[in-house]
């Protein structure tokens, strides 16, 4: 839990030191997601989506370990497929 909650802190201050860093607000949604705070992953989500309007499930880049979790949980969240 400890890491997560770190990662939180990291990705959320990327994204507001790098508004048009896309994989912070990404993964800050997916991190909420995984710890059952779906307001705020939602509100991560809208921010992801201000940047990538278009971006979807089938959009999602292929990364070597992860993508599987990601996907699940920004499926979660309503991201389209």
């Amino acid at each position: 839990m400890e890491h997560r909650l770190a990662a939180i802190l990291s990705a959320d201050a990327a994204g507001y030191t790098h508004p048009s860093v896309f994989g912070a607000p990404m993964n800050l949604a997916a991190i909420y997601s995984e710890l059952g705070e779906l307001n705020q992953g939602r509100a991560a989500l809208a921010d992801m989506l201000r940047l990538r309007p278009d971006f979807s499930i089938a959009k999602m880049p292929r990364l070597a370990t992860g993508r599987q979790w990601l996907i699940a949980n920004l499926r979660k969240l309503g991201l389209p497929e």
